[in-house]
């Protein structure tokens, strides 16, 4: 998953990503280029789709 960047080149965080990060705490910004930080954490990251699958079944707040 891509997510937009600004003119700076940062993502561009939409209110649903925003409401999945304070939710779950997870890091959502993690790609390929990410692999030797994250290791094998990327391999059991939540994708974004079963986020929002769970976010609505839980409130937010």
């Amino acid at each position: 998953y891509r997510y937009p960047l600004d003119e700076r080149g940062r993502p561009v965080i939409s209110e649903e990503l925003l409401l999945l990060i304070r939710h779950f705490g997870v890091p959502l910004f993690a790609d390929e280029s990410d692999e030797e930080i994250w290791g094998d954490a990327l391999s059991s990251m939540p994708t974004v789709a079963r986020l929002l699958e769970e976010l609505k079944r839980s409130p937010v707040m």
